[in-house]
């Protein structure tokens, strides 16, 4: 089943973000990205509206994620829609560091070479 899939990300994650894209893409998901905003947007409504319709809240974990103000509000915002989280770790962090929510869900670890990632991933949306 088709799932619409927002990615919350630190744009310093960029390479890896895209790659996980890429991989829910190509597993039949819908994705958005911030990248995908062109200009003149009201981004920050944008991205609202995005949350508003997804299927999947994903906060994409790593120490560039801790820091960035946008991630911290974007799943303040899901969480109080009672949007599904699915967090995706591509670095080792401790969920005492991330918001509550965030914390309280079940992880998947994403390394694009790791077949068993992959398919942990495609399972966590399949579950859903």
């Amino acid at each position: 089943m088709q799932r619409k899939i927002f990615i919350s990300y630190s744009r310093q994650d960029a390479a890896a973000v895209q790659q996980l894209a890429d991989a829910l893409t190509e597993g039949g998901h819908q994705v958005f990205l911030d990248q995908q905003l062109s200009g003149g947007q009201s981004w920050w409504n944008t991205l609202l509206d995005r949350i508003q319709t997804c299927d999947a809240f994903v906060p994409v974990v790593s120490t560039n994620y801790l820091e960035s103000v946008p991630c911290k509000e974007e799943a303040r915002y899901a969480g109080a829609l009672g949007r599904p989280f699915v967090p995706v770790n591509i670095e080792e962090v401790s969920p005492a560091l991330v918001d509550p929510r965030v914390a309280e869900a079940h992880w998947v670890a994403f390394r694009p070479s790791d077949t068993q990632s992959l398919l942990s991933l495609m399972r966590a949306f399949t579950v859903m």
